[in-house]
Formats: C-alpha cells, structure tokens, sequence
C-alpha cells in the first residue's frame, strides 16, 4: 500500500517499525538491530486502542502489528518485514541468489505460521500476553480447551 493512502500519519521519517510488546514484532526489531538498521522504532498502546486510530488502520487494516514503512513502500507481517530488511540491507539471511534456499526458507516461515504458532498460542496468551499487559492471570482451563481443539486440527496438531 502506498503510503499516500495513510495521509498525515508520520511521513517525515524514512524507516519506521510500529510494535507492541509481543513476539512477531520483537523479532523484526530484532532482526532490524541485528541487520544495523537505522529505524524509527514506534511502540504502540494495544491498551488504549493504538492500532485502531484511523491513521495507522490506514497503514494496517488488519490492526496489528508490526509494520513497516520505509519511505512509500508499507508492508505488515513479520514475515514479509524480515525478508524486505533482509534484502534492503544485502543480508544472506534471506538468500535472494538461490532459489532452492528461498524455498526452504518459505517452507520454514510457512509451517512456522501454519502449524507451530497456532500450536503454541494459546500458551502464549495465557502466560505471556496476559502478563505483559495486565489483563488477568493463565487460565489453565482455557488452555485445555484450546490444546484439545488444537488436536483435533490437522493443521496444529502436526506441531505439537
């Protein structure tokens, strides 16, 4: 999405990351302090509805985060963050000469998304999300319920 679709939302900086305290933005910015890159790290507020303000839903439907914008160029999913640093900084990280590792790559990114993060969500939420914003203690039984639904799933329950 152009950035011109998001109007007057923070278009003076050339590189800017938006994050939350969770772990698919912390590993873009991460891997951008890894990669030296010089970016404008902007934390959202989850709590007060951050990433429902009408200029950054411009940048992100989804309402999540992260995203990035480098100039023009607006991208969101992690994913699809770390490949573009990757490739804008000339890292091997993301093999853009070899096509065969670019597959592999994928592959991994793919099953990662696919079948190990909805495997370990509900673990996640429970003992990480709830903590890091103050929204209530685990709840054991609701872990449970979501393991048994993730074994019923062929999709989950490859990675568990």
């Amino acid at each position: 999405m152009p950035l011109s679709a998001a109007s007057n939302f923070h278009r003076e900086v050339s590189l800017r990351i938006y994050w939350i305290k969770a772990q698919a933005p912390r590993r873009v910015l991460a891997l951008a302090k890894h990669l030296g890159v010089k970016a404008e790290c902007v934390e959202m507020d989850l709590i007060t509805g951050g990433l429902t303000t009408p200029g950054y839903v411009a940048l992100n439907p989804n309402k999540k985060v992260p995203t990035l914008v480098d100039g023009e160029r607006v991208l969101w999913e992690s994913s699809a963050i770390m490949a573009y640093l990757c490739i804008k900084q000339g890292s091997d990280m993301w093999p853009t000469r070899d096509p065969d590792e670019q597959v592999e790559v994928l592959r991994w990114i793919s099953w990662n998304d696919c079948h190990w993060a909805p495997a370990v969500a509900p673990f996640y939420f429970e003992h990480i999300v709830k903590s890091t914003f103050g929204i209530g203690s685990p709840d054991a039984e609701s872990v449970s319920r979501k393991l048994r639904t993730c074994a019923n799933s062929p999709r989950c329950s490859r990675a568990i």
